[in-house]
């Protein structure tokens, strides 16, 4: 407790900030907005299996997403079913998830803090500069209102970076990171590509080998008993993590708006919400199981043989991570409208200086360290590697993107400082 009393007396601006930020989205949520009126599309879907999970009645097609985000919900609901607190359980979540955010804001702060060391004697600025920029970027605080799974996955992966970034290399830190990166994976699966890299980063730079296959077992581990789960869930009709990989390939490489399943009484449609705008586009309708990926899979590899130009085509999928919608309807809320266009075309202005930081990581112009240099790789790979599935695996959506905001912003930082110094000399 002592511990804990001196870390926050000697960091009172940054916990200062971060209860700010805590108390600016409680105060946003609670004045401005109503979370239980947004409980339509996939919030509503969530909640729904959540509540439905808590109270022990399976629901069809629990399994279609990955199903670790409304676990974890279930988890928040079932002690609040039993203290007959059900109705409550919208505004209680919300909290939580700010709770969360604030638990990822400060790893990011730290990450910042030991990628930008200050000169001696000198106050962290840079930290403190990101960590407001942070607090005020409208699409995590928008998000923070709604039960959607970017809300758990944000603290998940700046936990894992933070482990990695700023903790010594060893088995224990290997086994954090395959904990949070694992999770992260089941909870948000854009993140797929990333646990290869990840060792393949690894073993480039030559990572403590002890870290590495720490790393591998927790993450593998964490992934089986995931896919155990469905199969328990499923009586042995899902046999991986979701069943919503192949659906995602069928519905990319087809170019379709939306799928349409009916079989046994049972319909169901599924569309994502950046094809809305894409009324040409065609629709799959099916009687097969999502469980049996193999067909959604063949499907889509149909599509590509019959129409080679979806290669070129699927570059679309990559702009809808810029310009796309949220949901298929958006009702009144606060902010919106007048903030969307705003953030959108920052993401896009960070992202070009992310690009430019990674490129001139070779060089010797930007200020970083070449110890940490590393790190700035592994976080453009995580980056870029969101593209790159977006254009092989599933329709992109603005929304993918929105967790990555802080990475971004660490990315930009040094093009960004180089290039700001450059204008600066020319009108000096």
């Amino acid at each position: 407790m002592r511990k804990l009393f001196l870390a926050i007396k000697n960091d009172i601006l940054l916990y200062a900030m971060l209860m700010l930020g805590f108390v600016l989205r409680l105060f946003y949520i609670f004045i401005f907005t109503t979370p239980k009126l947004y409980l339509w599309s996939d919030p509503g879907a969530y909640d729904l299996r959540a509540l439905q999970m808590a109270k022990g009645i399976h629901m069809m097609f629990s399994t279609y997403w990955p199903p670790f985000y409304h676990i974890w919900l279930s988890l928040i609901y079932r002690p609040l079913i039993w203290l007959g607190l059900e109705n409550w359980r919208i505004e209680i979540y919300v909290v939580i998830s700010a709770l969360l955010a604030m638990v990822g804001f400060w790893c990011v702060y730290q990450i910042v803090k030991k990628l930008f060391p200050a000169p001696a004697g000198k106050s962290q600025k840079t930290a403190l500069i990101v960590l407001a920029l942070l607090i005020l970027w409208y699409p995590l605080i928008y998000l923070n209102y709604l039960v959607m799974s970017e809300n758990l996955f944000f603290p998940l992966l700046f936990l894992g970076l933070y482990f990695l970034i700023t903790k010594p290399q060893n088995s224990s830190t290997g086994l954090w990171i395959g904990l949070f990166f694992g999770l992260a994976f089941l909870t948000r699966p854009i993140f797929a590509l990333v646990l290869p890299l990840f060792l393949l980063w690894g073993l480039y730079y030559k990572i403590n080998w002890r870290l590495l296959i720490t790393f591998t077992l927790t993450a593998a581990a964490i992934v089986a008993s995931m896919a155990l789960f469905n199969f328990y869930y499923t009586n042995g009709a899902e046999k991986s993590i979701s069943s919503n990989g192949g659906v995602g390939f069928a519905m990319l490489w087809c170019d379709a708006k939306s799928l349409q399943f009916s079989n046994n009484g049972y319909s169901f449609g599924f569309g994502p919400p950046a094809n809305i705008d894409y009324p040409e586009n065609s629709r799959i309708f099916t009687a097969v199981p999502f469980e049996n990926q193999k067909y959604y899979y063949q499907i889509g590899l149909n599509c590509l043989k019959n129409h080679p130009q979806q290669l070129i085509n699927n570059f679309s999928s990559i702009i809808k991570l810029f310009h796309s919608h949220l949901f298929p309807t958006i009702g009144n809320i606060a902010g919106w409208e007048t903030f969307r266009l705003i953030f959108k075309l920052l993401t896009g202005l960070l992202f070009i200086f992310s690009i430019l930081t990674t490129i001139g990581l070779s060089g010797k112009r930007l200020k970083i360290n070449e110890s940490d240099k590393k790190y700035f790789y592994f976080m453009a790979l995580i980056i870029f590697s969101v593209p790159l599935t977006v254009y092989l695996q599933n329709i992109g959506e603005e929304r993918y993107l929105m967790p990555y905001a802080p990475l971004l912003i660490i990315l930009s930082i040094p093009a960004a400082s180089a290039l700001i110094k450059k204008i600066w000399k020319l009108f000096q």
